[in-house]
């Protein structure tokens, strides 16, 4: 291995390595060729442990690059993980334009990266922060939002507290479970975390009595502590405030989200800990060396400072369903994460700086990072529009949260409807009249004002039928909730509505029950078909042959069906689920199988297929099923199989289709 850490001083008198000289040499090869708009790199380091050695050692160099990598890693164990890669993983630089990036990997592959700014002039502070946790700015922040930002303080749910807290005792040694109901509004936090690790297993749900701290899992204990240090005395957990050996109690506590989210003081989220046994004090490596103002050849280099958009993508426990609603229901956010600290609030978002200087002058903002995730919407939209009463809106960022929902896993299937129902709830809000749910119903995962457009999502790829949750979750087949966990999902933004398709299923609203936002959403939860009416053709004529898909895509993705011109064809991909089926002179038709057919099966599995137009450019691609009973009358049931978008004018016409009646089940 080449030797890249011998020290010498630079033309400002600071200590760089070897490696950092080969970063130099990135500069002056770009100088002599300006125009060159070419990415070149060079490895500088053999690995991360190297680079930390000559970073303790003092090259101003290797603090910047290290403290780029560290402050990339949200949690405990990406840290952790970053300090396992070893040889062969070599450290690189590749320059491109005035950007850096640090690759740890091969000069093609990197298992990690970072990036770094190169500015011409020292205009851009260094942030440096105390590697333990500090709560003095988070302080700041929850302060100055309760006195100051009037928009925050209107988006509780109401003034109750949750129906059980934890009591935190003055020693912090001690903590007992409470009836809250029975007390006074009191203010609490509330804890969004990811479960598992082992010894987190005991249930400490059911006791009444106090008992000792260090007994709960580490990250637990740790937002008790955060709590305490926060100056408030009451925390909610879900695995301690829900009892857990009742599942009438779980399921009944955990569909109030809304009011437990909604009505806190503060909710902690717990990104720095991927398991319950990680705990969320732990020390901040990127912080373990001051860094100063560093320049290799002509170019200053400044740390990015991360965005908390793109610590929300990274972070872990996002990769769970129920964290989605606990992120989304909460006024006020501290993210905990493994390098800093940072504030989302409807007014504010902020992330941790650290004291001011000596000059007294507020500290200079680092970098600030691209952002890749700029579709990602800001935690307390939802309910900023709910709060508004921005219906059409509320309905566009329904559908975001369909697709990112149905990408998370969840440990119990379910509770997919359930790890929701929060949502739902708020999303009813502008549809009531004195707390009463009154012109929207809630129908499995879907809305009866959109439902046209609620029925049109696509999957990215076809799944297997045997993952599928219809019989589970449970779930109809025409619903997101029925897919299988972790299905990418692509919702109609650009949805056109059609006058021949409508829903006829009877409303369940002022049927002598009281219709709160509550009640709708665990009757709509319970839903498994519907009757609707709609133009109903089917999918494949009787005369069309089948056609291995090979025959007719092209290496451009594009079909060729130059063979078949005058004959009827259709076709599967085996692979993702497309499906195609073509008429003589007419552009072919496009859709997506949910599912895919048994293999060999294909031809067979199209001709039973039925289309179902739903929208001007929208049609349901489904599957005979048994004949269901709706009020006194049969009707024909049928089970979703896919969808086609796009598909030609006058494909629903010329005698083919009949407006008819049924049930999808």
């Amino acid at each position: 291995m080449r030797n890249f850490s011998n020290l010498i001083r630079n033309y400002d008198q600071q200590k760089i390595c070897q490696g950092c000289r080969e970063v130099e040499g990135l500069f002056s090869s770009r100088r002599g060729n300006p125009n060159s708009q070419q990415a070149i790199g060079c490895q500088f380091h053999n690995t991360f442990l190297e680079l930390e050695d000559c970073a303790r050692e003092g090259c101003c160099g290797c603090r910047v690059f290290r403290r780029a990598l560290l402050l990339c890693q949200v949690s405990s164990q990406d840290v952790k993980r970053l300090r396992s890669v070893h040889d062969p993983e070599q450290i690189w630089a590749k320059l491109e334009k005035d950007i850096l990036e640090i690759r740890i990997g091969d000069s093609r592959i990197a298992h990690a990266s970072a990036r770094v700014q190169c500015l011409k002039t020292n205009s851009v502070g260094f942030t440096n922060l105390e590697p333990k946790l500090s709560l003095n700015e988070a302080k700041k922040w929850i302060e100055d939002c309760h006195e100051k930002h009037i928009d925050c303080t209107n988006l509780p749910w109401s003034d109750k507290n949750p129906s059980r807290l934890v009591h935190i005792f003055p020693d912090l040694k001690s903590v007992q479970l409470v009836d809250a109901l029975l007390m006074g509004q009191v203010l609490y936090t509330a804890l969004s975390y990811a479960w598992g690790g082992e010894g987190s297993a005991e249930d400490w749900s059911n006791h009444s009595e106090p008992f000792q701290l260090s007994k709960l899992p580490a990250t637990i204990q740790h937002a008790i502590e955060v709590t305490k240090k926060l100056e408030i005395s009451y925390i909610w957990i879900d695995a301690l405030c829900i009892n857990q050996s009742r599942p009438s109690s779980w399921e009944h506590e955990s569909s109030k989200m809304h009011e437990v989210y909604g009505n806190a003081h503060v909710t902690l989220c717990a990104c720095s800990s991927e398991k319950s046994t990680d705990g969320l004090f732990h020390f901040r490596d990127a912080w373990e060396f001051i860094s100063e103002p560093c320049r290799l050849d002509d170019f200053w280099l400044a740390n990015f400072d991360m965005a908390l958009d793109e610590v929300r993508t990274k972070t872990h426990m996002f990769s769970r369903a129920w964290t989605l609603q606990e992120e989304r229901l909460p006024p006020r956010i501290l993210y905990l994460c493994g390098q800093r600290l940072y504030w989302s609030c409807v007014t504010s978002q902020h992330s941790e700086l650290g004291q001011k200087d000596g000059t007294n002058s507020p500290r200079r903002r680092p970098y600030e990072g691209l952002n890749s995730t700029k579709s990602l919407r800001h935690p307390q939209e939802f309910l900023k529009t709910r709060y508004m009463g921005k219906e059409a809106l509320l309905h566009q960022q329904w559908l975001e949260i369909v697709q990112d929902y149905t990408r998370r896993d969840i440990k119990n299937v379910k509770d997919r409807f359930l790890a929701i129902s929060g949502l739902a709830a708020q999303y009813l809000v502008p549809f009531c009249s004195n707390e009463k749910v009154k012109r929207e119903e809630y129908l499995a995962g879907l809305w009866r004002q959109t439902f046209a457009q609620d029925l049109a999502w696509s999957v990215q790829d076809a799944g297997r039928l045997s993952n599928s949750l219809r019989n589970t979750a449970p779930a109809p087949s025409w619903s997101w909730a029925s897919l299988p966990l972790c299905t990418v999902l692509k919702m109609q933004d650009d949805f056109i509505g059609t006058k021949n398709f409508a829903l006829l299923e009877k409303s369940g609203l002022g049927q002598g029950q009281a219709d709160t936002t509550l009640q709708v959403t665990m009757r709509g939860a319970s839903i498994k078909s519907v009757k609707v009416c709609g133009l109903l053709r089917q999918f494949v004529d009787d005369v069309s042959s089948w056609v291995d898909w090979s025959a007719i895509q092209s290496k451009e993705g594009r079909y060729n069906l130059a063979k078949y011109l005058a004959k009827s064809v259709h076709s599967v991909n085996n692979k993702n689920g497309n499906i195609l089926v073509y008429e003589p002179h007419m552009q072919p038709i496009v859709g997506q199988l949910d599912y895919l057919f048994p293999k060999d099966e294909g031809s067979r599995c199209i001709k039973d297929l039925y289309c179902l137009k739903i929208g001007e450019a929208s049609m349901l691609l489904l599957k005979k099923s048994e004949m269901i009973e709706k009020g006194d009358i049969l009707l024909q049931g049928y089970r979703r199989a896919g969808i086609s978008t796009g598909f030609r004018e006058g494909f629903f016409a010329n005698g083919e289709a009949e407006l008819q009646d049924l049930v999808l089940m």
